[in-house]
């Protein structure tokens, strides 16, 4: 679900990584993080940190979103840039809509009463 803000609808991180990955196909994590926050960017909106999207990658790979597809070496020592890509049998999940809520529904806020 797009969610409003300042008038501007905002599509959710996880939502923009399945858009991405079905229009380039593989990517790697920190590029696309590049490109998400040049686009809110451009739209006066902030974007999470670094390990927020790290975070949202690693929701969307336990769920069985996303999967890493090939590792290559990084121009940042001891590192790896690991590409990912979509699990086709899952593209049209209802979990990309809010990874979390679907990784911990016992604890999520909106299935409090």
């Amino acid at each position: 679900m797009l969610v409003p803000k300042s008038g501007i609808w905002i599509i959710p991180t996880s939502l923009f990584i399945r858009e991405h990955l079905k229009t380039v196909g593989r990517d790697y994590g920190l590029n696309m993080w590049h490109k998400l926050r040049n686009e809110r960017t451009m739209i006066g909106q902030k974007t999470g940190s670094w390990q927020v999207f790290r975070n949202c990658l690693w929701n969307l790979k336990k769920l069985g979103l996303i999967r890493p597809v090939e590792e290559r070496d990084s121009e940042y020592p001891n590192q790896k840039r690991i590409y990912y890509e979509i699990v086709p049998e899952k593209i049209h999940s209802k979990a990309w809509y809010n990874p979390r809520a679907f990784l911990y529904p016992d604890s999520y806020r909106f299935n409090r009463h």
